[in-house]
Parts: C-alpha cells; sequence; structure tokens
C-alpha cells in the first residue's frame, strides 16, 4: 500500500471514529436530557395525583359523615379517580394520544388494592426479571414475585423512579409513601415513555444515513487533499527513479518551508554531491588510462630501440667493432631511461604510502646546500644560476625537499637554453610564512597547457624531451611532494619569456637564532633587480 494511501485511509478512518464519538454523545446527551425531563414530570404526575387522592378521600368522607373511610370505602373512591385519568392526554408531547397518560398502583405492604393497567406487564426477552421489577410472565404456570425496590418503605417525601423495558415498550415507574385515613400505603404512577426511545432510535437511524453520506464526502475531499499533499513525493520518487538510472544533472524545483521542501532541498544536495563524485571518478579514470597509454608508450619507444639493436648485434657477428660500440650505447642509453622511468614511478607510487619525518629548518641554509648537488646539472646545461635568499623557517623533509628542489631546477635549465640564467629565491612574509621561488628564461608554457603540466607523463615538446632524458614525470612528482608538506604550488608562464614556479610552505613560530637575524649577511634581489643584471650570487 502506498504512502498517500495509508494517510488517505488513516485520516478517513480518524475523520469517521471522531465524528462518531462526538455524534454519539451528543445522542446520548440529548436522550439522557429527555430522560431527565421525563422523570421530572414523572414525579410532577405523581405528586399532582398524590393531591388528587388526598382530595377525593376528604371529599368522600365528609359526604358520608361519618369519621375516616374504611379501606373499601377508600379504593371504591380512588377506583372513580383512576377512570378519571383513562383518557388520552399527550406527556411533553411525546405521548401517544390513544394511551392514557397516567396509570397507577396501590399497594398496603405486598398486597395490591389498585392497579388501573389494563395488560399484564411482560419483560422483554434478556431482561433481568430479578432487578427490574415483579411480574408474572405469560409462559409461566405460577405467579412469582420478584424484587420490587419501588415497593420498599422509605421517607414519604422521597420519590423513586425506575425505567422498566417491557414487551409493552419502556415505562417510567414512580412510587413514594403516601398516608391516606390514617392509613400507609404504596402509591406508583405509571407512565409510557417509549416515544423517547424511540425518537433516540430515528436519531441513530438518521445518523447512520448522514454517516455514509458524510463518509463519501469526506473520502472524496480526503482523496483530493491527501494526493494534492502528496504530490511532492511522487515527484520526488521520479526523480529519484531517473536519477538511479543516471540522469545526474536533474534537479527538482524547490519551493516552500515545510518538511517536503527541506526534502527536496536535500535531494538536490545528494545529487551535487554524487554527480561532483562521478565526475571526479570519471576524470580519475581519464587520468588513469591516459597514464597507462603513456606510460606504454614511454616504455615501448626504449624497449623497441633495445629489442632492435640487440637483434642486430645476435644477427651480425662479423659487425666493426665501431658498429657494435654504437649499438650497445644506444642500448645503453635506452636502458638507463627505462630506469629512470622505474625510479620515478616507484618515488610517485610510495610517495603516499610512506611516513616522513619533518624537520625546522632555515630556508636559506638548506637552499645553500642544495646548490652544491645541483651544480652538476647546471653546468651540464650550461646555465647561470642566481640565488636571492632571506632567512625563514619551514618545516620539511630533507630527503624529500632536495628530490623538490632538483627537480624544480632541472625542468628548468631543460627549457632554458645556453648562457640564460635561472633564479632560485626564497622570500619571507609578514605572517611568517615563506615563498620559494624558481624563474627561469625558457620556451614557456602555453596558458591553456597550464593545467595539465603536473599529470605524469605530459610533455609539451616530446622530442626535446625526449632528447633531453626526461619522462614527464617531474612536476607530477614535485606536486605530490609539495602536498605532503601541506604547501600550495602555483605556476605562471608566458611563451618564450619563460616560467615561474611558487611554492608557498605554511608559516612556522619558532625562534630565529642571532645567525638567522643578520640580515646584513644575506643577498637579497627582487625579480626586476634579477631582470635588470643587479648583483647577486651567481653559479
Amino acid at each position: 500500500m502506498r504512502f498517500w494511501q495509508k494517510i488517505f485511509l488513516f485520516s478517513l478512518a480518524l475523520l469517521m471514529v471522531t465524528i462518531s464519538i462526538v455524534s454519539l454523545l451528543l445522542l446520548r446527551g440529548n436522550h439522557q436530557g429527555n430522560i431527565d425531563q421525563a422523570r421530572q414530570n414523572g414525579i410532577s404526575t405523581h405528586d399532582l395525583i398524590i393531591g388528587s387522592m388526598q382530595t377525593a378521600v376528604v371529599h368522600d368522607r365528609y359526604q358520608s359523615g361519618e369519621g375516616f373511610l374504611t379501606e373499601d370505602e377508600m379504593v371504591a373512591s380512588l377506583l372513580r379517580l383512576a377512570e378519571s385519568y383513562n383518557r388520552p392526554v399527550f406527556f411533553s408531547g411525546l405521548q401517544d394520544s390513544q394511551s392514557p397518560a397516567v396509570f397507577f398502583q396501590l399497594y398496603s405492604g405486598q398486597d395490591q388494592l389498585i392497579s388501573s393497567l389494563p395488560f399484564e406487564p411482560i419483560l422483554q426477552k434478556g431482561q433481568d426479571r430479578g432487578r427490574l421489577g415483579a411480574f408474572v410472565s405469560n409462559d409461566s404456570t405460577q405467579e412469582q414475585t420478584l424484587f420490587r425496590p419501588e415497593l420498599e418503605p422509605g421517607d414519604p417525601l422521597d420519590r423513586y423512579t425506575i425505567i422498566r423495558a417491557l414487551e409493552q415498550g419502556h415505562w417510567l415507574f414512580v412510587s413514594s409513601q403516601i398516608e391516606l385515613e390514617n392509613r400507609s400505603y404504596t402509591l406508583v404512577t405509571i407512565q409510557d415513555i417509549t416515544s423517547i426511545y424511540d425518537l433516540l432510535y430515528k436519531q441513530i437511524k438518521l445518523f447512520a444515513d448522514l454517516m455514509l453520506v458524510l463518509a463519501l464526502a469526506a473520502a472524496g475531499v480526503l482523496l483530493v487533499i491527501v494526493v494534492w499533499l502528496t504530490r511532492p513525493i511522487a515527484i520526488l520518487r521520479q526523480y529519484t527513479s531517473r536519477f538511479s538510472q543516471g540522469e545526474y544533472n536533474i534537479r527538482l524545483s524547490v519551493g516552500g518551508r515545510d518538511e517536503l521542501s527541506a526534502l527536496g532541498h536535500d535531494f538536490n544536495n545528494m545529487a551535487d554531491a554524487v554527480e561532483k563524485n562521478i565526475n571526479s571518478l570519471q576524470q580519475m579514470n581519464e587520468e588513469r588510462t591516459r597514464f597507462i597509454d603513456n606510460l606504454t608508450h614511454e616504455i615501448k619507444s626504449p624497449l623497441t630501440s633495445i629489442i632492435g639493436f640487440s637483434d642486430l648485434l645476435r644477427q651480425a657477428p662479423t659487425i666493426s667493432d665501431e658498429e657494435r660500440i654504437r649499438q650497445a650505447d644506444y642500448i645503453y642509453r635506452e636502458g638507463r631511461q627505462l630506469e629512470h622511468i622505474a625510479k620515478l614511478l616507484m618515488e610517485l607510487t610510495l610517495m603516499g604510502r610512506s611516513q616522513f619525518d619533518l624537520e625546522t629548518v632555515d630556508l636559506h641554509d638548506l637552499l645553500e646546500e642544495t646548490l652544491l648537488l645541483i651544480r652538476p646539472t647546471m653546468e651540464k646545461y650550461q646555465v647561470r644560476l642566481i640565488l636571492d635568499n632571506q632567512h625563514g623557517f619551514v618545516r620539511v623533509s630533507l630527503e624529500l625537499f632536495r628530490s623538490l628542489i632538483t627537480n624544480l631546477l632541472e625542468n628548468a635549465a631543460k627549457a632554458s637554453s645556453p648562457e640564460q640564467t635561472v633564479l632560485l629565491q626564497a622570500v619571507k612574509k609578514d605572517d611568517n610564512s615563506m615563498i620559494m621561488l624558481v624563474k627561469d628564461e625558457g620556451c614557456g608554457i602555453p596558458e591553456a597547457e597550464l593545467d595539465k603540466i603536473k599529470q605524469p607523463f605530459y610533455v609539451l615538446d616530446k622530442a626535446r624531451t625526449r632528447k633531453a632524458g626526461g619522462a614527464g614525470l617531474g612536476l607530477a612528482l614535485c606536486d605530490e611532494i609539495v602536498k605532503l608538506h601541506d604547501a600550495r604550488m602555483t605556476i605562471g608562464s608566458r611563451v618564450g619569456e619563460g616560467t615561474t614556479i611558487s611554492i608557498h610552505f605554511p608559516p612556522v613560530f619558532e625562534e630565529e637564532d642571532s645567525e638567522a637575524e643578520a640580515s646584513e649577511d644575506i643577498l637579497v634581489a627582487d625579480i626586476s633587480t634579477f631582470e635588470e643584471g643587479a648583483e647577486a650570487n651567481e653559479i
């Protein structure tokens, strides 16, 4: 069963139960009010009959000119009074005009002296005769005197009332003690109140009919309301189904501030996150595919050369020594190229898996030491290196940092022509952080290629890179090293003007020794000074 159907059925059931309970309580209250009114009318009529009986007895006594009437004379007088009540009268506008308004019975103790009832009262089936009254049943061959609480002696001022469901209908019994001719009797007045119960049954039947009509009307209205309220859920379900089928760019149009609107916003946020992750995975997969293709290409070229020259040596045993040395030299160089690629790939693979100890060092001193290691490379490419250095602390792994500097300076040298200059600069900022720059005057990088040069095996000039012994892994390795130091690498370049690579290290707050604070012993020159050929350290 769907959610909107559950809401519809639950709401309809709750509405019907609530209306039924309220209506039944109203009917019960109205019926109880009619019963209470009938009791009050019955008591008033009972008191009226008491007065009439006393008046009739006194009148007959004075007419006889004697003392108190005997019991037989009193009964005869009261029988004449009972006949006067045996005529059709309306009772509270509800009494059937074909029935007498009031009947009464007179008892002396448990002995009945007078009864104006024209029928023998029989209890309805299922009624408790022992609690409702004393009557003789038609299906009984013997008279049974059952418990009748209204005949028990009591205070003359008390009025005892009881309603009995007889086969002839519902009747109200009112009893009290009465003094007649200096004797005590029990008077019971009986009135037919069946019309009150008939009215209740008619109201219940009318209520049932109205409930059927109301249920149909409420069902129609609730159906429209529930469908309208749950429409956003249906729309969300459709979008979720489409999203699960790969339509990651769909978004919900959300309005309002209720829970369903919040759910729509959450769906859009989820869709954004999933689409971002999918795009990231696709990009990663493309990069991985490109990496494998480039790696295959880089390995295939030296392998082809090695196999080709090896085959020549194998099939030509009478080759000259000069030719054999030349072919062996090709094999050696291509083998070294494969070794270089394997070494760089190993470093990239282990970079994210190894733990490196970081040390707080003065960047000025560290760069000074690194110059000794890079000197042979600079001399090989006939490039001048200028150091413009300031004191400042950084937290680095010495091994990785030396690899970073070596790769950056070697790439700068490869991109430069002989006699051109490479600047290595360290600048301290106001927040105590350090920036290291490597600037060359080489061929530069097109702006469209700047976002790709950090990718493994990506090279701008394949012929030149191949000739220089590169594999396109240097900047990829540098980028990984920078990330491990929580630093940031930016690259700026213009074709024909050179390239500037900046490494932004996070600030390190540590006291500097007196030698580090001696700024007068440091050669300082900015980029503009370098371009103008200002005095600086030169290697």
